[in-house]
């Protein structure tokens, strides 16, 4: 099959610009090798393109930045290696809220027939969900996201094997063909095998495989012996080859073709799934990478590395012994060495006093430290990865505010890599989709985790994807928001009776949020259980308005310190009592709110003042109608032990 080399459009070619044979499950195997070997011809070379600089970036990641080589004996050889930093600050980030599946059916043409799918279209979202789950796909997607900002090339292979059922795995771009133009047409994968493998997995090729490999001119060689074969595959079908065999080829397993309504897919498609983040219209590859972009400020931030160290190698100096002076090379050695211990003392039996000088090594200037600063900072520039995202804090370096600012700043990149992920999952849960309607001919379970936090068996029926269901990922929602922002909103739903208490507590960091949601049930229904201690105090409030008013305002209090305490500008609460104050004052008087930052300890002084004034008219006419009580100061006062 003659061919031109292909072209990705840029250069306008008018009329013939490649010749290709139509690939048909039909042909000959004579004819399936030549096509897959004219593919593999035209692929290599990008791969190869691509290979060299996978070895480097990979070379950097792992930390192996430096030529031994080039390198002087005596010089340091320090790397700061901000590219594994960076990107396993990414990472997490990125991949930290899993993508949430929406499925949806088509609406009905006559309105009055309309039914509520909900109850189908929730049951179908979580079977999804827990498939990701069981495949721990939060892991593969991590693995994924490093591979593509590495190697340029983020791959998924999926597949049905009925002992293991679906399967998710991630290949290394290194091992994968793919053509120079979009769209592709076709994906090859290298495999490596033993024979005894090899004809394990294509028992109806044993003969010419032995054949192959031993045969006369091929001593030496027995079943344990590793041999290298593609696998091609295209939407309708693959096939495997080495060399000039055939070993097999099977239409696409995950397609119907005789009875399309089986299908979920509308087309039978390819099973790889590619990350597809600045592509910019050449190929699957990205044409550049957050690592592509920092390398060469990654040389940069070694090349200052090494000269300070080196400088502070040479801060004290050398000496110089003279010769004339009556002192040895022996001697001078001995002296130095004295110099390198606490306790060094070195006598000299025949020198002369000035026969060994000692010159002080010079400081570098100030500049080489700014520039490697500067350079470190250009690398967290275009990761969006500054101290706030990493979690580092730099005294007084920063508000709260300019930090808010800083992380809502990395969290716009980290963003660009979430929405690429979200498209690749939309992809795969249509896949699992798929493989149900097709490979699941009984029904089969799978674990799910249920709401109260405990494990439950969740069925899955071959008809649980119905003709026309549409199945996306939820726009957003693997977008991380900053956990202020999260406990803000979860506040004020709160307050207008919007969110239940568990999801109140787990939007505000609660690491327990079913125990503290059914205390505060317990305090709220009957808090003699939850205190024992408090139940004869409690029995002394007669009324139920008053009772549930100072339950309300000491949960509302509680509420408020986690709030403040992150930071948050907490407004005043208007039903504020004396006991939604001395929760307050338990709290502000506590060893964690006293290692707090001084603006967050500033704010919550502002809320407690707003607060008390809310209060104070109360409390005076209460006292002036009592006759006595206390002030506000002896409240806070009592409460805290003076």
């Amino acid at each position: 099959m003659g061919m031109t080399q292909s072209s990705n459009g840029d250069n306008l070619q008018e009329g013939l610009i490649e010749r290709r044979q139509m690939v048909s499950f039909e042909m000959d195997d004579k004819s399936l090798i030549s096509v897959a070997d004219s593919w593999i011809a035209e692929a290599k070379t990008l791969h190869d393109t691509f290979k060299r600089k996978q070895d480097k970036n990979e070379d950097y990641f792992l930390g192996n930045q430096l030529d031994d080589k080039k390198m002087s004996k005596y010089k340091a050889r320090i790397v700061l290696n901000k590219i594994w930093q960076s990107l396993e600050t990414v990472i997490p980030r990125a991949t930290k809220k899993l993508p949430a599946p929406m499925v949806s059916l088509p609406a009905q043409e006559d309105p009055a027939k309309e039914v509520d799918f909900r109850k189908y279209t929730d049951e179908l979202e979580d079977i999804i969900l827990s498939l990701a789950m069981s495949l721990n796909l939060p892991v593969k997607l991590k693995e994924f996201l490093r591979f593509s900002q590495l190697f340029y090339l983020g791959v998924l292979k999926y597949g049905y094997d009925e002992r293991e059922g679906i399967w998710v795995e991630n290949i290394r771009p290194q091992r994968i063909l793919v053509p120079p133009y979009l769209p592709y047409d076709y994906v090859i994968e290298y495999h490596e095998n033993s024979i005894k493998e090899l004809i394990r997995l294509f028992p109806g090729k044993k003969e010419e495989i032995k054949k192959m490999f031993f045969s006369s001119g091929n001593s030496g060689i027995n079943i344990g012996t590793r041999v290298g074969y593609y696998e091609v595959t295209i939407p309708e079908f693959k096939f495997w080859k080495v060399n000039e065999l055939l070993l097999d080829k099977v239409a696409n397993p995950h397609f119907d073709f005789k009875e399309g309504k089986n299908n979920h897919w509308k087309n039978p498609e390819i099973d790889y799934i590619f990350s597809d983040l600045w592509q910019l219209g050449k190929n699957v590859y990205s044409q550049t990478t957050l690592v592509d972009q920092v390398i060469s400020l990654q040389d940069g931030i070694n090349k200052r590395k090494r000269q300070i160290s080196d400088n502070a190698d040479k801060a004290n100096g050398i000496l110089v012994g003279y010769g004339t002076g009556d002192v040895t090379k022996k001697e001078v050695a001995a002296i130095e060495a004295a110099r390198e211990r606490p306790d060094g003392a070195v006598w000299l039996r025949d020198a002369a006093q000035g026969s060994v000088q000692h010159f002080s090594g010079q400081l570098l200037q100030p500049y080489v430290f700014e520039d490697m600063q500067h350079t470190i900072n250009e690398i967290d520039n275009i990761f969006g990865t500054h101290s706030t995202t990493r979690g580092e804090k730099t005294p007084g370096e920063e508000t709260f505010g300019g930090r808010q600012l800083l992380k809502e700043s990395d969290q716009e990149r980290i963003d660009e890599l979430t929405q690429m992920l979200e498209r690749v999952t939309e992809k795969l849960y249509n896949a699992f989709a798929q493989m149900i309607k097709i490979h699941f001919t009984k029904d089969e379970y799978i674990a799910q985790l249920g709401e109260d936090g405990t494990s439950v068996q969740l069925k899955i029926q071959k008809d649980v994807v119905k003709e026309g269901v549409s199945i996306k990922v939820r726009q957003g929602s693997t977008l991380t928001k900053d956990k202020a922002t999260l406990s803000a909103e979860a506040i004020q739903l709160w307050q207008f009776k919007a969110i239940d208490p568990v999801t109140l507590f787990e939007r505000i960091g609660d690491p327990h949020p079913y125990k503290t949601a059914e205390r505060l049930y317990l305090w709220t229904v009957q808090p003699e259980i939850l205190f024992k201690k408090v139940s004869a105090e409690l029995k002394d409030i007669t009324k139920s308005d008053r009772q549930e008013e100072v339950l309300n305002a000491i949960s509302q209090a509680e509420i408020e310190n986690r709030a403040i305490m992150q930071g948050m500008n907490v407004p005043p609460y208007e039903g504020a009592n004396e006991q939604h104050m001395a929760a307050h004052q338990d709290y502000f008087g506590s060893e964690e709110f006293m290692s707090l930052p001084k603006e967050i300890r500033l704010k919550a002084a502002m809320h407690l003042e707003s607060e008390l004034k809310i209060i104070k008219g109360g409390l005076e006419k209460r006292k002036e109608k009592e006759g006595g009580g206390m002030n506000i100061k002896e409240m806070l006062d009592m409460r805290s032990g003076k």
